[in-house]
C-alpha cells in the first residue's frame, strides 16, 4: 500500500478546496461559486437552467433572452478551452503530491499554473457578466445586484455554519455518514 504524504495532501486539499472557498468571496473567485442555487457563478451567467431562472427573476424580454443566450454562447468555447486546460494541470498536481518524495518547488510551480488559468477563467466570467449587463435596464441591473447580494449572503451563512461544525454545506437534511476520524475511539 502506498503511503500518503499527509502534509503534502493537506497542502493540496487546503489550496484546492480552501482556496475555492476563499475565492468564492466577491471579486476574487475564478468561475465558480457556492453550491448551485440556480443563479450560476457570481461573475458569469451560467448554463441554460441558470439563464432561464435569471431571465424569470429579472423579467427579461424575449429579445433580451435571445441576446443573453448569444452572449453565453460567445464565451462558451473560451470557458470550455480553459476547463480542458485546467483538468490535466490538476491531474499533474495530484501526481506530484502522490509521489514518494514530494517536490514542493514543483508543487508551487504547478499551483502557479493552475492559479493563472483560474484568473483567466475569472476574467472571462467577468467579461461575460459585463456584456450581459449591457442588455439590462437600470431596474434590472438593480435587481441583479440584489440577487447577487442575497446569493453571497447565503454563501457566507453556509460558510459560517461550516466553520462552526454545524453544516456540511448541503442544503438538504439527508443523513450523512460520520466524518473520518470522528468516530468514538474509546
Amino acid at each position: 500500500m502506498r503511503r500518503l504524504h499527509t502534509p503534502a495532501l493537506a497542502l493540496y486539499l487546503s489550496l484546492c478546496l480552501g482556496g475555492t472557498a476563499l475565492l468564492a468571496q466577491p471579486g476574487s473567485r475564478p468561475g465558480g461559486g457556492p453550491p448551485d442555487d440556480g443563479m450560476g457563478p457570481p461573475d458569469g451567467m451560467g448554463g441554460p437552467p441558470r439563464l432561464e431562472r435569471l431571465a424569470r427573476d429579472l423579467n427579461l424580454s424575449a429579445e433580451q433572452q435571445t441576446r443573453a443566450r448569444a452572449v453565453r454562447e460567445k464565451f462558451k468555447p473560451q470557458v470550455q478551452a480553459l476547463m480542458e486546460k485546467m483538468r490535466p494541470l490538476h491531474e499533474q498536481l495530484r501526481a506530484l503530491l502522490e509521489a514518494e518524495r514530494v517536490d514542493l518547488g514543483a508543487v508551487k510551480a504547478k499551483l502557479t499554473e493552475i492559479s493563472a488559468a483560474q484568473v483567466e477563467m475569472r476574467l472571462l466570467h467577468i467579461q461575460e457578466r459585463l456584456e450581459f449587463q449591457t442588455l439590462l435596464t437600470a431596474e434590472q441591473k438593480t435587481k441583479l445586484r440584489a440577487l447577487m447580494q442575497e446569493k453571497m449572503e447565503r454563501h457566507r451563512e453556509r460558510m459560517d455554519r461550516r466553520r462552526q461544525g454545524g453544516d456540511d454545506g448541503d442544503d438538504d437534511d439527508r443523513p450523512r455518514p460520520p466524518r473520518r476520524g470522528s468516530e468514538d475511539r474509546n
